[in-house]
């Protein structure tokens, strides 16, 4: 079989991919190979152990980090054992929900989330004069859902349980009354099916003999509780993960579950992954100083893998943020414009990279855009194709909704108006009447074609079919017959998928991994905010307004919360390679500001 070269491997990653049967926890540093590990891990299984491919589950937390693993895999074998399973953890407990208990349930999109807590707040907020934005309604659901009551934030605890158990109530219903979950449901669901139905645990549990998580630090309580139920008595689990980076404690994240695995699977190997292969060995030692004053942590020593000690980071400081800002401009301005792709400024939120994007688009530094924040043209075509999705599901059970069709009545252009759309709730002969427009009878047949043509094949015929490729290739200003790239990487996405909810849930998670970061690439400098710059590296990077009440925020008021922010200072400075640049504001005399306390063990003094 053709085969890609495997890499010579360090000794501590050769003992972690041949460990042989039980529980595994890998802690492995930034740049340390664990893909690779991972990848080598399933091939080893396999290969060495004479496992059944179709026995191995990969799971990790975006769907763009389980197609890359699947491909590496896939090449590094040649393609031999296309039956290990790769996904996210909502993709494959959705699978696992769908499959045992034959509900085609479709998962909600965020868009219609939103509009749903919007319409919900006000009748349920309303009478205490306060109605909280939909986003932290949504992040407040969520965390119920995942550690109930306790878990609520502040703002919905106290008099706002109430009013906040009215909204969940209603918001509940909705889903249960038109056959939708959401995210958490997934999660929820899966392990009240787990508890209810012990042979439909058990039947999942001889399916999946070996787990293997990626980034075993972001995992919540709830999938937490889903690995050690499918684990079972074979306690087949290789964890890998690294508590140091773990930064997503608003969803539920904690460094603590690593601690747990330990005390929940007794006679784990600990293997570290010690060896760096990114940066030099000033930035890892740099980088070593800083989160080794987290006291919540393994005990480790991160080590330079590579030889050269590297430039000597700067840590500079200003007198104001303008003052700041130009000397960033003068230092990308020297660059040559090959080696901007290769930069990032990573910043700890979006006000700030707005600013310094406008900031450098005035000075003619090209930014593609700022990752983490999802590309308005992308935003749109994603919205559309989940519309027409939900379309082909409403044609297959013959009620389809208004505010749905006119969605995309005109996307693309039919030249039809809102008068050709009577009623809240229409049926495909509603749109093909005596009269009706020839181009409404067209998309009626669509829908009907849409409702009964395998899922697969779904996105393509709307995108080559239906004229909407035709249609987004003009809204990108594209000429001929080009397509946007990002719709063909959807359409290809798009063919595994078994039915319209899995179809619904890959644009989803296409949608999520935008937001996440997954911003487009291009020409120019990388615009990214920390946490969506984990998982990247770069040749250089800037890291401006390292101040306090920045980083740490203003909220910022527990140790927890403390340590969190610092490893979240701890994955920005690991993205980088060769350079790194770290900027404060001092003020001026009589109105001094502080740089952030995690500049302390660098020798910067307030």
């Amino acid at each position: 079989m053709s085969r890609s070269k495997k890499k010579a491997l360090t000794a501590s990653q050769q003992s972690a991919l041949t460990h042989s049967r039980g529980p595994c926890l890998v802690l492995a540093g930034p740049g340390s190979g664990k893909t690779t590990v991972l990848v080598e891990r399933v091939v080893f299984l396999i290969e060495s152990l004479s496992l059944s491919p179709s026995s191995i589950l990969v799971l990790t937390f975006s769907r763009k980090a389980a197609l890359e693993m699947q491909e590496r895999f896939l090449s590094r074998t040649g393609g031999s054992y296309p039956d290990v399973t790769f996904g996210t953890f909502h993709s494959v407990f959705y699978q696992i929900l769908r499959l045992s208990t034959g509900r085609d349930l479709t998962l909600i999109s965020e868009k219609d989330r939103l509009a749903l807590v919007r319409g919900a707040s006000a009748s349920s907020f309303g009478p205490s004069g306060h109605v909280p934005a939909a986003e932290q309604v949504l992040s407040a659901i969520s965390a119920f859902k995942e550690g109930g009551p306790s878990a609520l934030p502040e703002a919905f605890r106290g008099e706002g349980q109430q009013a906040f158990s009215s909204l969940l109530s209603t918001y509940q219903d909705y889903l249960s009354e038109n056959d939708l979950l959401d995210y958490d449901d997934m999660i929820l669901g899966c392990r009240s099916l787990f508890a209810e139905r012990p042979d439909l645990l058990a039947r999942w549990q001889d399916r999946f003999r070996f787990l293997l998580v990626d980034e075993f630090q972001d995992i919540s309580r709830g999938q937490y509780a889903l690995i050690r139920a499918l684990a079972g008595r074979d306690r087949n689990v290789f964890a890998v993960g690294d508590d140091d980076q773990s930064i997503y404690g608003f969803r539920g994240a904690s460094p603590s579950v690593m601690r747990d695995f330990l005390r929940d699977f007794p006679g784990t190997v600990t293997i570290s992954l010690s060896d760096n292969f990114r940066s030099t060995r000033r930035i890892v030692r740099m980088a070593g100083k800083v989160i080794a004053c987290n006291r919540d942590r393994f005990p480790k020593k991160i080590r330079a893998a590579r030889r050269e000690e590297g430039r000597i980071p700067e840590i500079r400081s200003f007198v104001s943020v303008r003052d700041q800002d130009q000397a960033l401009i003068e230092k990308l301005k020297a660059l040559p414009v090959s080696e901007l792709e290769e930069t990032a400024v990573i910043c700890r939120d979006h006000v700030r990279l707005r600013r310094i994007s406008e900031a450098l688009a005035g000075a003619g530094i090209p930014v593609p855009g700022l990752e983490g924040r999802p590309d308005p043209l992308e935003a749109e075509l994603v919205s559309d194709l989940q519309t027409y999705v939900r379309l082909a599901g409403q044609a297959g059970r013959g009620a389809l909704k208004r505010e749905d069709l006119m969605g995309v009545l005109n996307r693309p252009v039919r030249y039809l108006t809102r008068e050709s759309l009577p009623g809240p709730v229409l049926s495909l002969r509603d749109l093909q009447r005596p009269g009706a427009p020839s181009a409404l009878v067209r998309l009626a047949r669509d829908l009907s074609l849409l409702s009964r043509m395998p899922a697969g094949r779904t996105l393509s015929y709307i995108i080559r079919g239906m004229g909407y490729g035709a249609f987004a290739a003009e809204r990108a200003g594209l000429k001929g017959k080009d397509l946007p790239a990002f719709l063909v990487r959807l359409e290809e996405a798009g063919k595994g998928a078994a039915s319209l909810s899995d179809l619904a849930l890959v644009l989803e998670e296409s949608a999520e991994g935008r937001e996440k970061g997954g911003g487009p690439a291009g020409e120019g400098v990388r615009l990214l905010t920390m946490h969506a710059s984990k998982g990247l590296e770069f040749d250089r990077v800037f890291l401006p307004d390292l101040n306090d009440v920045i980083l740490p925020g203003r909220r910022c008021r527990t140790r927890d919360q403390e340590e969190e922010e610092r490893r979240l200072f701890y994955v920005a400075l690991t993205r980088a390679r060769n350079e790194l640049h770290l900027y404060y504001i001092r003020g001026r005399e009589g109105d001094r500001l502080m740089p952030s306390r995690f500049l302390l063990p660098l020798g910067v003094r307030p």
